[in-house]
């Protein structure tokens, strides 16, 4: 079963619970998707973004 994206991202010690519940918040009310809405709120970096769930999937990247 896949993990879902704000399970990873508390595991990896991007985000805490109560940023993962602002995210979804924030994600549900703008019609988005929750990595978009950590973005937008300045909660992750789109590149520690891209990390994290690269590595979930084991794909490469470049720094």
């Amino acid at each position: 079963m896949r993990r879902r994206l704000g399970e990873i991202l508390v595991d990896a010690g991007a985000i805490d619970d109560t940023q993962l519940k602002q995210g979804l918040e924030y994600a549900a009310a703008h019609r988005c998707l929750l990595g978009r809405a950590l973005v937008e709120m300045d909660l992750i970096t789109d590149r520690r973004l891209a990390g994290i769930g690269g590595r979930n999937r084991r794909i490469p990247s470049i720094e």
